[in-house]
């Protein structure tokens, strides 16, 4: 099992980014609708650093917390940092 799988984020298959809900496009709130799983990817500046985030926006099927998660991209793929 991987280290997304424990924390129950397994869709990074279905990702679909930079779709802001209520759009106001009917093809894109439609594609929103469709989508299993989305998760919004952010780099903020924090204390002088970039730092990398990322929110689950949608989980079909799960509950999840929409706080922005700190995560870290290494040799063993995305290690998020709860």
């Amino acid at each position: 099992m991987t280290e997304l799988q424990r924390t129950g984020i397994d869709g990074l298959d279905r990702l679909i980014g930079g779709i802001p809900r209520g759009s106001g496009n009917r093809l894109m709130d439609f594609t929103f609708s469709l989508a299993h799983n989305i998760f919004r990817f952010r780099i903020r500046e924090a204390g002088g650093k970039l730092r990398r985030e990322l929110r689950i926006e949608k989980m079909e099927g799960a509950t999840h917390s929409l706080d922005w998660l700190p995560f870290e991209i290494t040799s063993k793929g995305i290690v998020l940092q709860v």
